[in-house]
């Protein structure tokens, strides 16, 4: 069972500890204004940023399996799988005016940073990224930088979610924290003498 409180709602989230909820990870929503951003972003050397191929989705899985096990968003925790690429995903984006884009990053070889990024058709625009190691914080910046340059100019606010405690290229891009999410987990299988 999984459930999702304000972070500063700390009645609330010691009722949940109480009643045997673990925290699974914190997360907070950023929002950005609509603002014109330069298309060219400086890739540091010895890094490579190339669009995602249907048959990347085995390191796609891995990298967000790695570093985002909990999932992306709080609307939809655990969804790893739902972002396989398919047809019928396709579909989905087209019937409703939407259209995503994944990047992968790579330095000698190796695939060391994703990007996500989900053009509305009326809401927010989306951007999710990860980085695998503790690159420098430029890093998170230049893939931030590449998916706002992939936006362009849009009338629409980009929405971001990300660990609470990684806002460096957030801040150094404009965005404002909208509100921050504790994900907490029971594990009923782990309660003696319940039943379901």
């Amino acid at each position: 069972m999984v459930l999702q409180v304000d972070d500063d709602h700390t009645a609330a989230i010691t009722l949940y500890q109480q009643l045997g909820f673990e925290t699974l990870t914190v997360r907070t929503t950023w929002r950005r204004s609509p603002t014109s951003l330069s298309q060219d972003v400086a890739v540091p050397p010895g890094f490579e940023v190339r669009p995602v191929m249907h048959s990347d989705w085995s390191l796609e899985h891995a990298l967000l399996k790695q570093f985002r096990p909990h999932g992306l968003t709080w609307t939809a925790p655990f969804q790893v799988r739902q972002l396989h690429p398919s047809v019928g995903r396709s579909l989905s984006h087209f019937f409703n005016g939407r259209r995503e884009e994944r990047w992968l990053m790579f330095r000698s070889g190796e695939a060391v940073g994703w990007l996500y990024v989900l053009r509305s058709a009326g809401a927010a625009d989306q951007i999710r990224w990860i980085v695998t190691s503790r690159f420098p914080e430029s890093l998170d910046s230049v893939l931030l930088s590449y998916g706002l340059a992939c936006l362009g100019h849009r009338r629409h606010d980009v929405w971001v979610e990300h660990p609470a405690e990684d806002d460096y290229a957030l801040l150094q891009h404009n965005f404002k924290p909208a509100r921050t999410l504790r994900w907490m987990q029971l594990n009923l299988l782990g309660l003696s003498g319940n039943r379901c």
